[in-house]
């Protein structure tokens, strides 16, 4: 078998060569997210995410009942969403 240099191949085992950390590209370090801890992590997210999936449901609403003339059960639903969302928005 030949060995490459900075490639570690895990014992025993003739698959796939494994490169070292030293061997890896800059961009493939540890990230940001890597970082960051689980619950600001977690923060981060919900930041971005609950605001997001808001305003969604309610484009996604304002459009179903523009088509169809009035509240359909999909735009309940999405209009139920939107308003979660903005109860969670306001107790973060």
């Amino acid at each position: 078998m030949v060995r490459l240099p900075g490639v570690v191949t895990p014992a025993g085992v003739g698959g796939p060569a494994v490169p070292t950390v030293e061997d890896r590209h800059p961009t493939e370090g540890p990230t940001m997210w890597k970082l960051l801890k689980l619950r600001l992590r977690t923060l981060v997210v919900l930041a971005v995410l609950v605001p997001l999936v808001g305003w969604l449901a309610r484009r996604l609403a304002e459009r179903s009942e523009a088509r169809h003339d009035g509240a359909t059960t999909t735009s309940r639903v999405l209009r139920g969403v939107d308003a979660t969302t903005r109860k969670a928005r306001a107790l973060a």
